[in-house]
Order: structure tokens, then C-alpha cells, then sequence
């Protein structure tokens, strides 16, 4: 359990590869409606073949967190999450969104630049407001309430125009609920290092379908790639 900003204790697992304390660590932001041991599986796949460890927090109001979620708190939990991380002196740290996830990481990595490692983020919308003139926005943001909807921003497409530390991006070409479009014009006005893996058949939850080992295989070369540039800072 994490203490938050506001004084409440969120469900967070942290997962350990060997030598933990060696290696670097992805701190993982889930996307809607996920929490923290429904990403099992996940997690244990990325941990043993990209060799990191992982920390991961479930989201107010899924799982059960029974507390009212806000893009606000979204953000501040995440900051809490990360100067845990800091306080326990791991070294290169990852940030990982995935879905809406991603809009926590890349708010996260602006406010932190200097003291992560990178950032990665998977199937990411451009913001709230592009997302909601979709057929079907509600698919998406299941976990949010009618009034939250509207009243968020989450605006990708801004802010990662200011970001400055290494971006993976990781796109689903089958994505039906975020098109595929989103992150890839993301990774065109991105200003920062950045590197792009798209899975074919990947789809939004899954981007695993059909995959031969490449997806943790790219993830392992940007975070080594990272590492080597970071660690002589």
C-alpha cells in the first residue's frame, strides 16, 4: 500500500527481476478499468524477458479502490508513486502508460525529466476531446463518469511537444477503440529521442496477438539503448 497525496492507501505490487537494485524499473500506469492482479500475466512476461522490474498502482475506483477518480488525482498519485521509487534510490526509472495510461506517463515525464530514464507508451489517444468525437468513446472511458468525461483534458498532443526524454511508442494496427492514427502522430511531433514499434495484429488490450517475441525484444533494445546515454549523466 501507498500512502497518497490526500492521505488515502492505494493497492501498488512491485515486481522484481534478479539484482533488482541493478536494474532499471518500469513504473506502470494500467489503462481503464485495469488494476493491478488483472495485469498479472503482463507483468510477469515483461519482467522475465525484458529483465526489469515492475511497479504498478491500481487506479481509484477499479479493482478495490473504491475512491472517486480525477484526472488531477490520476496525476498527483502518479508523482507519489514515483518519489516512492526515488526514496528506495532506483535507478533508471521507466515510465509505462498504456490506453489512458499514457496520458498519466507523459504528465508524469514532463514534471520529472530529469530524473527518469525514459518513457514508454502504448496505443496513446491524442487527447480527451478527439477521443469523445469517436463513434464509440464510451468503450474507452468506462471507468470514467459522464461528468468527468467532459471535464477532462488529457491532452497528448500538446504536451508531447514539450517532452524531452526518450519515447518508445508501441502501437496496436488493430486497434479498434484508439485509432492506430493517434499514437503514430504522436511520434511525428514528438520532439525528443524516439523510436516506434507497431504490432501488425495487435489490438487495444491485446497487443501480444500473433506476436513472435518482437514487441519485448524492442523494448529491451530502447531501454538498453537508454540506459547507455542515461547512466553517464
Amino acid at each position: 500500500m501507498i500512502t497518497t497525496e490526500d492521505g488515502h492507501k492505494n493497492k501498488c505490487w512491485f515486481i522484481k527481476t534478479q539484482d533488482y537494485e541493478n536494474k532499471p524499473v518500469i513504473l506502470y500506469f494500467l489503462g481503464n478499468g485495469s488494476y493491478v492482479e488483472k495485469n498479472v500475466e503482463i507483468f510477469n512476461l515483461m519482467v522475465g524477458r525484458v529483465d526489469v522490474s515492475i511497479f504498478s498502482c491500481s487506479h481509484r475506483g477499479t479493482g478495490d479502490n473504491t475512491l472517486s477518480p480525477s484526472e488531477a488525482s490520476f496525476y498527483s498519485d502518479a508523482q507519489t508513486y514515483l518519489n516512492y521509487l526515488k526514496m528506495k534510490n532506483m535507478k533508471n526509472i521507466f515510465l509505462f502508460g498504456t490506453s489512458m495510461g499514457c496520458a498519466v506517463a507523459i504528465e508524469t515525464a514532463l514534471n520529472n525529466s530529469n530524473s527518469v530514464a525514459g518513457l514508454i507508451v502504448q496505443n496513446p489517444f491524442l487527447s480527451m476531446k478527439k477521443m469523445a468525437k469517436l463513434a464509440k468513446p464510451f468503450l474507452f472511458f468506462i471507468i470514467l463518469s459522464y461528468d468527468l468525461l467532459i471535464r477532462t483534458k488529457m491532452d497528448n498532443e500538446e504536451k508531447i511537444k514539450k517532452n524531452r526524454v526518450p519515447v518508445l511508442f508501441n502501437i496496436s494496427e488493430k486497434d479498434k477503440i484508439v485509432p492506430p492514427d493517434h499514437g503514430k502522430k504522436l511520434y511525428e511531433i514528438c520532439p525528443s529521442q524516439k523510436f516506434i514499434y507497431t504490432a501488425k495484429d495487435g489490438e487495444h488490450n491485446n497487443i501480444l496477438v500473433n506476436d513472435d517475441g518482437s514487441y519485448h525484444r524492442s523494448m529491451k533494445i530502447f531501454i538498453e539503448t537508454v540506459n547507455s546515454t542515461y547512466s553517464k549523466k
